[in-house]
């Protein structure tokens, strides 16, 4: 389960915060959340510091939104091991 929480706009970049674990549906919520703020043309960043784990989809997710350049900040070192590019 995961909280979402915005924490404001602050130089036209409005910030949200994330809590919990990025699994299962709540890959979906966060991913509709984004993609309204990001319609708007609003530019994003996303605080992940309470965010304790993500699977697969939450990476495609995060991944994906890093490509639409929103900025993810206060990751773990743990989920950022897990959004690095796989190396082939």
């Amino acid at each position: 389960m995961v909280r979402i929480s915005e924490s404001g706009s602050s130089d036209g970049i409005q910030a949200i915060r994330l809590e919990g674990r990025v699994v299962g549906p709540s890959v979906t919520e966060v991913q509709t959340y984004c993609q309204r703020i990001l319609s708007q043309g609003l530019p994003m960043t996303i605080d992940l510091a309470e965010v304790s784990f993500l699977d697969t989809k939450g990476i495609g997710l995060f991944r994906d939104l890093m490509s639409q350049q929103v900025r993810l900040l206060n990751c773990s070192p743990f989920v950022n091991e897990l959004l690095k590019p796989a190396v082939l």
